[in-house]
């Protein structure tokens, strides 16, 4: 369920049916929430009802932060197979993943080489550890997400690459090997996100979709106005009133300047 498509109990089943049409198909294996915005416990409800009449074999989350993934499951019936995140070598997700496995969720890595970023193909960990099992760097990576329990489903065009991005079970990393991988989390995502991944968004969209956490600071929402026409979201606890103020100077997003002070007290049930 694309977040752009405003989602809601009654959107989230028409576009099933509108995705099943176009795939000639009569159920899906996976039918995920891309993210925690809108009505997206309308969406589950419609999801939770998809899944009973065998419209969708598993549904799942993307992009749930855990304290988002908890009060979904304690506020209905089915809890998600998946959460789909960002899950690589620099952003580890340790954490989320032991709070998945506690309520039976699956986690499950989307951008499994940093989107290429972070110079992932010759870090000299990575690399040092490739060239002893004769391996390729991103068959390391992917080894080395397979052996902590992540499902991975890495994205290529390229003939060879799929090939070789299938070849990582014959062998195994060591426990050494895992060691040294786990140094290189930043426990960030990577940089090209701006500042604590601020992102921007239009604000004629209807929602606010999008994920921030500006200069450490909670910040619930922006007023539409407050960026001259785009929106800020930030990560805040669900149902709390949050009072922040974040200054953001010069953060540059998709060419977009900003550089304003502001003041935003919101309630967080329904937004970032």
């Amino acid at each position: 369920m694309w977040i752009q498509s405003n989602p809601t109990q009654t959107k989230a089943r028409a576009a099933l049916e509108k995705s099943l049409e176009r795939l000639g198909l009569d159920a899906v294996d996976l039918y995920l929430i891309h993210q925690p915005f809108g009505d997206y416990y309308g969406s589950w409800r419609a999801m939770q009802t998809a899944l009973g009449e065998g419209l969708a074999r598993a549904i799942g989350v993307s992009n749930f932060q855990p304290d988002r993934l908890v009060d979904l499951i304690e506020h209905n019936e089915i809890a998600p197979a998946v959460n789909q995140i960002e899950t690589h070598p620099f952003f580890q997700r340790q954490i989320d993943q032991d709070v998945m496995r506690e309520r039976g969720v699956q986690i499950e890595s989307w951008g499994p080489f940093a989107e290429g970023r972070n110079g992932l193909f010759t870090n000299p960990e990575l690399s040092e550890i490739a060239a002893a099992r004769g391996k390729s760097v991103a068959q390391v990576v992917l080894r080395w997400l397979i052996q902590r329990e992540v499902v991975v489903i890495p994205k290529s065009v390229r003939p060879e690459r799929l090939a070789e991005n299938l070849d990582v079970f014959g062998f195994e990393l060591t426990a050494d090997d895992m060691s040294r991988i786990a140094t290189l989390d930043t426990e960030e995502s990577h940089p090209a996100r701006a500042i604590g991944s601020a992102v921007l968004t239009r604000a004629d969209q209807p929602e606010l979709r999008v994920l921030a956490d500006l200069a450490g600071k909670r910040v619930a929402a922006v007023a539409p106005e407050a960026f001259g026409g785009y929106l800020v979201a930030a990560r805040g606890m669900l149902n709390q009133h949050i009072d922040a103020e974040a200054e953001l100077k010069e953060i540059r997003f998709a060419g977009l300047p900003v550089n304003r002070s502001i003041d935003a007290q919101t309630r967080g049930e329904g937004y970032a």
